[in-house]
C-alpha cells in the first residue's frame, strides 16, 4: 500500500515538533474522558443529536427505536485487544521503518509524534460486508492523522481519513494510475469532527457493504457513498487497513469493534415503521389553495399549477408556497415525489417547523444537485443559515429528470429526513418552540427562473411510536 501518497494527500507539511506535554498527565485526561464519554459533547458540526432528556422512564415507556447504526450491526467479529492482536509494522514502501511510536494498553493503543505513517495492524478476519467502529481522543493541539481505508484494488483505494488538527473528516478515492496520482473526494464537503483537537472523544463507524460505503459520526449517518471504480471481492479479508501518522502530539484509539454486516433486507425500513394512520392524501386541483402574500406584502410570482394528480411550480419569481388547505397532525410523517425539469434553478424548500424568522427546512438545491437539512434564521445579523448534518446530500441525476422520494418524520423537536426510504438527517433541535397545535398545511414551495419543480403523490401519516424488529438487533 503506498502510503506516502495518501499522506501527501491528509497531511499538512509542518515543522515536526518533539511534544514537551507530559503522557502521564495526558493518560489520566484521557482516561476522565473515556469515563465521560456518554456525557461529553461530540459534536458533528450541526448535526444535533442530544435526545430526549426524560429525568426516567416510566415502565411502561416504549424503548427507543433503533438508530440506523444500531440496525447495521450484526454479530460481533472481534473487539481488539491491543495487547494480544497487534502486529509488528512492516517498512513502508519506499523502505523506511515505520517512525511513529505506537505503544499498546490493555484499554486501547497511542501513537506519538513525531513520525511517519505507522499502519495499525489487528490480524484478525473481517467479514466481507460489516461495520467498524473506532472510538478516538487526541490529546489537545495534537496534529494527526488516522486513516483508514476499507477497499483497495490494482491503482486506486478509498480512504476513511481523520485530520485532527483541522477537525475534519475526509471520504476520497485515491487514483494512482495517474502521475501525479489523483484525489477525488466521494462526499461534497469534509464531514466535521468539531471537538477532536480540544480533547473530546470522536465516536466514528464505517459500514461497507459492497460498493456501499456509510459513515457515522457520534452515531449519526454522517455520508451514504455508492461508487464502483474498484470492484468487490465477497470474501474475508484477514487485516484492517488503518494507520496514524503523528506530527506532534498523542492520538489515542481506546476501542474498535468490527461487526459482521446485519441484512436488512427483509425488515421492515424505519420510515415504513414510522407511518401511522394514513391521514390524508390530497387530490389535486381540489385541495390547492391560493397562496398567500410574501411577507414584504408583494404577491408571490412563481406558478404554482395543479395537473392530475401532480403540483407544478413554474417560472418566474420569488418563493410561492403549495397550500393545502387540510390539518397535519402535531406529530406526523409526510412523504412525497419531487422532480425536476432539466436546467431548474432556483431551490425547493420544504419547511417543517417555523416561528417568525427562524425556519428548520429540507432544501433541494438543483443546480448544484445537493439537498440541505437546515436551520435558519433571517432575523438575524447576517442571516443565520446552518446546516443541521455534517454535509450536504448528493442527489446527482436531479437535472437528467431523477425523481426524489422525500419523507420526513417530525416529533416534537425531533426531526428525520429520508431520501429514497434511507435515513439522511436525525436531528434534535429546540430552537423553534413546539406547538401541540394540530398544523393547517404542509409548509412547502419554491422559487426559480427557468425550469420547474413537479410534487407528486404527498401523503400525510400520523407518527407511530415504534421499536424496531428485535430480529435485527445485534
Amino acid at each position: 500500500m503506498a502510503f506516502r501518497w495518501l499522506l501527501d494527500i491528509v497531511r499538512h507539511d509542518r515543522a515536526k515538533q518533539t511534544v514537551k506535554t507530559g503522557q502521564q498527565v495526558f493518560t489520566t485526561l484521557r482516561n476522565l474522558a473515556a469515563i465521560g464519554a456518554a456525557a461529553a459533547s461530540i459534536a458533528t458540526g450541526g448535526f444535533f443529536v442530544t435526545r430526549d432528556r426524560n429525568p426516567e422512564a416510566t415502565p411502561s415507556a416504549s424503548p427507543p427505536a433503533l438508530t440506523l447504526l444500531e440496525q447495521l450491526r450484526g454479530p460481533l467479529a472481534f473487539e481488539a485487544s491491543f495487547t494480544q492482536d497487534l502486529g509488528t509494522p512492516q517498512p513502508l514502501p519506499s523502505g523506511a521503518a515505520p517512525t511513529a511510536p505506537m505503544i499498546a494498553r490493555a484499554d486501547g493503543v497511542d501513537f506519538t509524534g513525531p513520525g511517519a505513517f505507522t499502519p495499525l495492524l489487528i490480524r484478525r478476519t473481517i467479514p466481507a460486508k460489516y461495520v467498524t467502529e473506532i472510538e478516538l481522543i487526541a490529546q489537545p493541539g495534537t496534529d494527526a492523522t488516522l486513516s483508514y481505508t476499507p477497499r483497495t484494488g490494482a491503482t486506486q483505494q478509498y480512504t476513511v481519513a481523520v485530520d485532527v488538527a483541522n477537525e475534519l473528516i475526509r471520504f476520497q478515492t485515491i487514483d494512482r494510475s495517474v502521475t501525479p496520482f489523483r484525489a477525488t473526494s466521494l462526499i461534497p464537503n469534509a464531514i466535521p469532527a468539531t471537538g477532536v483537537a480540544r480533547g473530546q472523544v470522536l465516536k466514528l463507524a464505517v459500514a461497507v457493504d459492497g460498493t456501499r460505503y456509510r459513515i457515522f459520526v457520534g452515531g449519526q449517518l454522517a455520508a451514504d457513498v455508492t461508487d464502483t471504480r474498484i470492484s468487490v471481492i465477497e470474501s474475508p479479508t484477514t487485516n484492517l487497513n488503518m494507520g496514524v501518522s503523528v506530527n506532534k502530539g498523542l492520538l489515542s484509539i481506546n476501542s474498535l469493534r468490527v461487526f459482521a454486516l446485519a441484512d436488512l433486507a427483509g425488515a421492515q425500513s424505519l420510515l415504513t415503521q414510522l407511518k401511522g394512520q394514513l391521514v390524508y392524501e390530497p387530490t389535486f386541483p381540489k385541495d390547492l389553495g391560493t397562496p398567500p402574500p410574501l411577507a414584504s406584502g408583494a404577491r408571490p410570482t412563481a406558478q404554482v399549477r395543479a395537473r392530475g394528480d401532480v403540483v407544478d411550480i413554474l417560472p418566474s419569481g420569488a418563493y410561492t408556497p403549495i397550500i393545502t388547505n387540510r390539518q397535519i397532525p402535531a406529530r406526523f410523517v409526510a412523504e412525497l415525489e419531487l422532480q425536476c425539469q432539466a436546467a431548474t434553478d432556483g431551490q425547493f424548500t420544504w419547511t417543517l417547523r417555523g416561528a417568525g424568522s427562524r425556519n428548520i427546512q429540507v432544501v433541494l438545491d438543483p443546480t448544484n444537485e445537493l439537498l440541505r437539512f437546515a436551520f435558519t434564521d433571517s432575523g438575524a445579523t447576517p442571516t443565520q443559515n446552518v446546516s443541521l448534518i455534517p454535509s450536504t446530500v448528493s442527489v446527482a441525476g436531479v437535472q437528467k429528470g431523477r425523481v426524489l422520494r422525500l419523507g420526513v418524520a417530525v416529533d416534537s423537536s425531533h426531526y428525520r429526513v429520508f431520501l429514497d426510504g434511507e435515513l439522511v438527517g436525525d436531528v434534535t433541535d429546540d430552537r423553534i418552540p413546539v406547538s401541540a397545535v394540530a398544523q393547517t398545511t404542509i409548509n412547502m414551495g419554491g422559487g426559480l427562473t427557468k425550469g420547474g419543480f413537479t410534487v407528486g403523490k404527498l401523503r400525510v401519516y400520523e407518527l407511530r411510536d415504534v421499536v424496531a424488529s428485535p430480529s435485527i438487533r445485534p
